[in-house]
């Protein structure tokens, strides 16, 4: 299985500037044992911090937000997130910050809401970007890789 931080360190030593970052969905399986694949904290720790950027959040889970900043926080990593509350595409309509260099998308198994993620963050997107969609590849998660394929496509 790959290992978030190993792909994050492969693109460091070619990122000249600070990463904003994009989430959909924050992490909320933590411990040791989930280390290796928290995607919230492997952003953070790997990409964010490393260029001294930041990482919005956008989760519609309270307790999964409190969880993540909580864990977070325990690792020196919160200052470099903010969080949304809500729907992620209803958040998006209104907020989408400019200047984006990296999206993950992860907030539902569900194809049409990760393109409507897509599509809403499309126009806030710098050339050169980095997007990643969360289980692409998985055999379980036929609908993810439909939106990469869709997206690689249109691109």
């Amino acid at each position: 299985m790959i290992k978030l931080k190993d792909v994050f360190k492969e693109w460091i030593d070619k990122i000249d500037h600070p990463i904003l970052g994009l989430e959909t969905g924050c992490s909320f399986m933590w411990g040791d044992k989930f280390e290796s694949y928290i995607s919230t904290f492997n952003i953070i720790k790997y990409l964010i911090a490393p260029t001294d950027g930041h990482l919005y959040s956008l989760e519609i889970n309270e307790d999964r937000i409190a969880l993540c900043k909580r864990e977070l926080a325990k690792r020196g990593l919160g200052e470099y997130i903010d969080f949304l509350c809500g729907d992620s595409v209803e958040n998006l309509k209104t907020f989408p910050p400019d200047h984006i260099n990296f999206v993950w998308l992860d907030s539902l198994e569900d194809a049409k809401h990760a393109m409507s993620e897509f599509n809403c963050i499309q126009p806030a997107l710098v050339d050169n970007y980095i997007l990643c969609v969360d289980d692409y590849g998985s055999q379980n998660s036929v609908k993810w890789q439909a939106v990469s394929k869709i997206i690689k496509e249109t691109f």
